[in-house]
């Protein structure tokens, strides 16, 4: 079992320092591995995806674009403008495009790829909030690509969040733009699937009250440089399930991720955790680097003041 902590309980850069594992790791408390059993461990979750991904959302309305890239305009949707209780439909990029750019868009959950590609910008101090869930690459070979672009434009989703279900997701947060997830982030669900989320620059930042899984059975990739901000509420895995991979990687000085749980370096599959040129991780709760056995964890830091920590009771 592996913990590690900088001074003032952050992982900052220095001197390249490279942590790998493989091992069978006793955890402080049942606690983690209960909460990974019940949120991350279950196959009828896929069963259930596996129906979901091969039917189209009812009370939805999809995306079209026939008149213009505009959100707001009723023409370029099949049955009006999404609200709250109907889902949107994301699932062609021709003739145009999907933007918001002013404030106040929104649906119950939201659909970006869903056998096809879709795409999702929002910009120019655009706002849109989902009241249920949001699935950035929802079917097998679909791609689904979104960006909150600028200061003020914000995305806020409700329940889970899924880059990557089936498919190609991915999340691009930048030049200040925000996302806030009430629930789990998924990056990488299923496997096959991909999940990658950049926060980019000084102002950009991603928040989550509850869980964070990189690689849940799929693929993550979350990158966090140029001084943008990353934190959830709970744990965070990379890694999670056997034959996934995750990767975070926190490059540049203000760059940074908090969470106030337990950060899980390879639960059951391979876990990579990297902070460069200045970047800084925060786990309020310590570090454990390949946790079970037959999981990889690698852990590339600087020198700053690095030293094993004590097991906390969660």
């Amino acid at each position: 079992m592996s913990y590690f902590e900088a001074s003032e309980g952050a992982l900052e850069t220095g001197a390249a320092v490279v942590a790998r594992k493989r091992s069978i790791s006793r955890f402080a408390a049942l606690t983690l591995a209960a909460l990974s059993r019940r949120l991350l461990g279950t196959s009828s979750m896929v069963a259930l995806g596996l129906v979901l991904a091969t039917s189209t959302p009812s009370r939805a309305t999809d995306w079209t674009g026939g008149t213009s890239t505009d959100w707001f305009t009723a023409t370029n949707w099949s049955a009006g403008v999404p609200t709250s209780a109907v889902d949107a439909n994301i699932d062609t990029v021709a003739p145009n495009a999907t933007v918001v750019g002013a404030a106040g868009a929104q649906a119950r959950s939201v659909f970006v790829g869903i056998s096809g590609t879709g795409k999702l910008t929002i910009r120019n101090g655009g706002t849109m909030s989902n009241a249920g869930f949001g699935y950035f690459g929802y079917g097998f070979g679909a791609t689904g690509t979104v960006t909150v672009d600028g200061a003020g434009s914000a995305l806020t989703n409700s329940s889970d969040l899924y880059v990557g279900y089936f498919g190609a997701g991915t999340l691009t947060i930048r030049n200040g733009g925000t996302v806030s997830t009430a629930n789990i982030g998924y990056l990488g669900f299923v496997a096959g699937s991909t999940g990658t989320v950049t926060v980019d620059g000084a102002g950009s930042a991603w928040t989550s009250s509850s869980t964070l899984v990189v690689g849940y059975s799929g693929t993550g990739t979350l990158t966090i440089q140029n001084g943008g901000k990353a934190s959830n509420v709970g744990h965070a895995f990379l890694g999670n399930n056997a034959g996934s991979t995750g990767t975070l990687t926190v490059d540049g000085a203000g760059s940074s991720w908090t969470n106030s749980g337990v950060l899980v370096v390879g639960e059951s599959g391979t876990g990579t955790l990297t902070i460069a040129n200045g970047g800084a991780v925060s786990p309020a709760s310590g570090m454990q680097i390949a946790r079970q056995a037959g999981s990889t964890g690698t852990l590339n830091i600087g020198a700053a003041s690095a030293r094993p920590r004590p097991r906390r009771a969660l």
